[in-house]
């Protein structure tokens, strides 16, 4: 397939797992280890074999890999026949992001192509090069670096740490019956039979059941019981993570102590990860305030690309 850049060519496959090499040519992208990649060889290749995706297109230049992108199918729920494309590491360059972006556009056909990022100049770069129309503005992007943090006594402007610890396993009742009181004060939506905002104990537990196992989560408590959570989702692909706040009435600085100390144990627990980014609505003022404390950085807007 030709690309934009002519020393990069493109591989498009169904089943990375198929083709003899290339799922340890991928994992030596990663960096061909347990500790970098976050998983072994063994598991990494039983997990791109395991994925819903359409297609997926390797980039290689000078006979290495340097990127790769994948191409879904979109949901019956979405109402929309144009397929989306994930390209899932931020250590790509700029040439192969556009390559692979081309490759995608190309493989999605009339029914149209959508790529959800963040609106940051080097995507709009790309998106104005090809074409691309901005579809839908959505909340701010925050980024930190999960390498050379200061330790957690050393950020300044946090308080000493409060009581923070890891969610039990399982929850006990009185957990439940505290994160249900929690959710409910932050006005989580709850969208099961209907929308709602009020939680259980027992919408609790089944919202608990269907978490990944390799999701942190950790709590921020005082004597009156769970005042905020944090959740992390590791990607033990892509050398990243996202971070999911949760919180009723706390201050800015507190929820910054319980931030802070969920990327230390990311930082521990996944040697892989490079970067840990969540998305926060116009609205989350407190959230946004703790980020910053955490030392996260507002690196864009959430914006989703459609090319046609």
């Amino acid at each position: 397939m030709n690309t934009l850049d002519p020393a990069i060519t493109l591989e498009t496959v169904e089943d990375v797992s198929a083709i003899e090499g290339l799922a340890e040519a991928l994992y030596d992208w990663l960096g061909n280890t347990e500790q970098t990649v976050g998983c072994t060889l063994e598991e990494f290749r039983e997990g791109m074999s395991a994925s819903e995706h359409a297609v997926t297109v390797i980039a290689w230049k000078a006979g290495a890999v340097v990127g790769w992108a994948d191409v879904f199918d979109p949901a019956e729920e979405e109402g929309t026949t144009a397929k989306h494309v994930v390209i899932p590491t931020e250590s790509v360059h700029l040439d192969v992001c556009r390559s692979l972006l081309q490759a995608a556009r190309v493989l999605a056909g009339p029914a149209g192509l959508q790529w959800d990022t963040d609106n940051g100049p080097a995507q709009r770069q790309l998106a104005a090069e090809l074409g691309a129309v901005s579809t839908e503005l959505g909340d701010h992007v925050w980024q930190a670096s999960v390498r050379d943090r200061p330790a957690l006594a050393e950020l300044t402007g946090l308080p000493e740490p409060m009581s923070v610890r890891a969610l039990s396993d399982p929850p006990t009742d009185e957990e439940l019956a505290q994160y249900a009181r929690l959710y409910t004060a932050a006005g989580e939506p709850r969208c099961a039979d209907g929308c709602t905002a009020v939680w259980d104990s027992a919408a609790i537990a089944d919202m608990l059941a269907e978490r990944d196992p390799d999701q942190l989560s950790f709590l921020l408590e005082d004597s009156a019981g769970i005042r905020a959570e944090v959740t992390v989702d590791v990607d033990v692909v892509g050398g990243s993570a996202g971070i999911w706040p949760v919180h009723g009435q706390v201050a800015a600085d507190e929820l910054a102590v319980l931030i802070a100390t969920a990327l230390e144990e990311v930082r521990v627990r996944h040697p892989h990860v490079q970067s840990v980014r969540t998305y926060v609505p116009d609205t989350a003022e407190v959230i946004s305030a703790g980020l910053a404390g955490a030392g996260f950085t507002a690196v864009g807007r959430d914006v989703c690309y459609r090319f046609d």
